[in-house]
């Protein structure tokens, strides 16, 4: 085996990227010239726009190994173009970030503030974009941390009031869709934090069906069932825990983003 080769393999074998903390795969994975350190090459592409020290030891670097294949021990080397043509880039689509980041914080200016004049503002109980989340990468890790905590500490969202449930009977092919695209964003997040898992696409599938059938269906269907069954072998002693989350901000009135900020919790212990 080549030396260089050898290197890679014990670089990216049994080891877990440092930014994201998933597990490595080696096709998945990029080992950043000279220091060798490893990390997922998304997560570290994504550094790289910001920075081209590596995150661990902090040395220099320009280029990567990526593409790597076991099977028959090949790799690409990867260069990484001039800082300041990254800089270029990034400035090309700043004007438009920007405009989506006022847009944004409008809309949940004005959700905070209620919906209207006869209803009254929603406290803000938290914040994730401020000291140590310089970008949205950062703050989705600090808002998945948050998620995995409140199953680690036995939390339970308080339902917001009745007045404002947006779960009805969905019967026709419009309200479903309008709410699988209200609910998906927040259940692939959740099974992330549950789970650890960056791509949980299987089970989103297995839940959107679930919840889709108990808000079509009457629910005496289900009535003595274990309704949950097919979530069992994922969540395990979560899966209760899970439902209860999921329905609490699919009746809620607002986004998800505005949703994280006020939503309010309880203790089950």
């Amino acid at each position: 085996m080549d030396s260089r080769f050898k290197r890679i393999v014990n670089a990216v074998v049994g080891k877990s990227c440092p930014i994201c903390l998933s597990r490595l795969h080696h096709r998945k994975a990029a080992v950043i010239i000279p220091c060798m350190h490893a990390y997922c090459i998304d997560c570290i592409r994504r550094w790289s726009h910001m920075k081209r020290k590596c995150p661990l030891c902090i040395s220099d670097f320009d280029s990567w190994f990526s593409r790597i294949s076991f099977s028959s021990g090949t790799f690409k080397k990867e260069k990484l173009s001039a800082p300041n043509e990254t800089k270029k880039l990034r400035l090309g689509f700043a004007s438009s970030r920007s405009r989506d980041r006022l847009v944004d914080q409008r809309r949940r200016r004005d959700e905070l503030n209620g919906f209207g004049s006869r209803t009254r503002p929603f406290p803000r109980r938290r914040s994730f974009d401020q000291i140590g989340a310089s970008n949205s990468y950062d703050i989705n890790r600090r808002i998945i941390h948050w998620r995995a905590s409140i199953y680690e500490e036995r939390l339970q969202a308080v339902r917001f009031s009745s007045k404002y449930c947006l779960v009805q009977r969905m019967d026709n092919r419009s309200a479903k869709e309008k709410m699988l695209q209200r609910i998906e964003p927040w259940i692939r997040r959740e099974l992330q934090a549950i789970l650890g898992d960056p791509d949980p696409s299987i089970i989103v599938h297995v839940v959107t069906s679930l919840f889709i059938s108990e808000n079509t269906h009457s629910t005496q269907q289900y009535a003595g069932d274990d309704f949950l069954a097919p979530l069992r072998p994922f969540l395990h002693e979560h899966a209760e825990m899970f439902w209860h989350e999921l329905r609490c901000f699919a009746e809620s009135p607002l986004s998800m983003q505005t949703y994280d900020t006020v939503v309010e919790y309880k203790s089950l212990d």
